[in-house]
């Protein structure tokens, strides 16, 4: 065995807690050893730390194999919680689209392909992957359910999943308008609804601020809030169709200016 294990390769768990979930588990061990020498070390390892070798493992693969390797241990939980159920009624329905589009075409590389370096890794689908479940914070507006239930995946064990799963094909699939990896990114989903995601740390001032302005300021040209999500904060508002003012400011005239000068210190006084 100790042989063996010099050819296993040795994932990170990438948590914030790694060291402590490390030293807890090994904690586990002992004390599961000292009550029975015979233990099986595999039924004491937790939930929370089996989720994060399984991210661990999905790093190492490519969209195709991690599709595959999610779409097992889905399947998995499934049985665990419910060993009896029929696997046909459970496998996703739409496994051979949702392949296909993680499927790269496999083609004989180009020799000047070969000469030229890897294209970086997208950072913005790289945080999506690593999300299971998501939350509904705010209510959804009839558009924005509408949109979600285009991309609704009903073979996943539980809601929270299936809202996540539904939720990563609608953004992944939606026009990009917006990425910075610091701050987040926006997607055009429809002509009418745009999906804001940003880090889960920031508060939620802003939908608060726009639903506020929605209902006593209905006349100015902002964004309406439709929902807002957790797990990954997502916040759908309506598209507001504009030119930013940097790129118009040098063709209006001095008196459009000073107009324009004047709306704005209005509204914000």
């Amino acid at each position: 065995m100790a042989a063996a294990s010099k050819h296993l390769k040795i994932l990170p768990v990438d948590t914030a807690d790694a060291i402590q979930m490390n030293s807890d588990l090994i904690q586990a061990f002992h004390e599961a050893l000292e009550k029975d020498p015979a233990a099986d070390l595999l039924s004491v390892v937790g939930a929370t730390y089996l989720r994060a070798h399984q991210r661990a493992q999905y790093q190492e693969l490519s969209k195709a194999g991690r599709y595959n390797l999610r779409t097992i241990n889905n399947l998995h939980d499934e049985v665990i919680a419910r060993p009896e159920i029929n696997l046909r009624e459970h496998f996703p329905s739409d496994y051979p689209r949702r392949y296909g589009w993680a499927m790269l075409k496999a083609k004989a590389p180009d020799p000047q392909q070969q000469q030229q370096p890897g294209q970086p890794r997208d950072w913005f689908c790289d945080k999506l992957d690593i999300i299971n479940t998501a939350s509904i914070v705010y209510p959804l507006s009839d558009q924005a359910a509408a949109l979600l239930q285009e991309h609704s995946d009903t073979a996943s064990y539980s809601y929270e999943m299936s809202l996540a799963t539904s939720l990563k094909s609608l953004i992944l699939h939606s026009e990009r308008l917006f990425d910075l990896s610091i701050r987040g990114a926006v997607v055009k989903c429809s002509e009418d609804i745009v999906i804001k995601v940003f880090p889960d740390s920031r508060d939620l001032t802003e939908y608060h601020n726009l639903q506020y302005l929605a209902e006593h300021a209905c006349d100015l040209p902002i964004p309406r809030p439709h929902s807002l999500r957790s797990g990954i904060s997502v916040l759908c508002s309506c598209h507001t169709s504009s030119v930013s003012l940097d790129k118009v400011w040098p063709s209006l005239s001095h008196d459009a200016k000073l107009s324009l000068q004047k709306q704005l210190d209005l509204i914000f006084s």
